[in-house]
């Protein structure tokens, strides 16, 4: 988890607030929805056109780190 690796307490909120958002907003109710173009077309389109490259690549990182994470986690449960 960020904590666990010492993030600060600020980007640990910075990210669940981004991943909260991306989630609700592409109606997202369990991991099994979360689907790559779902994610990319949500960053291309509607409020996202207005940010930044650089914030809709904070949202892209979130959301592929978040996944990874819970890839991996998913994988020590296995052993």
């Amino acid at each position: 988890s960020l904590r666990a690796r010492g993030c600060v307490e600020r980007h640990v909120r910075s990210v669940r607030n981004r991943l909260t958002q991306l989630f609700e907003e592409c109606r997202f109710r369990s991991l099994r929805d979360v689907k790559q173009e779902i994610v990319e077309r949500w960053l291309s389109q509607g409020a996202n056109l207005r940010r930044s490259a650089r914030t809709r690549n904070t949202y892209a990182i979130a959301a592929k780190s978040f996944m990874a994470w819970c890839v991996q986690r998913l994988d020590r449960a296995r052993l």
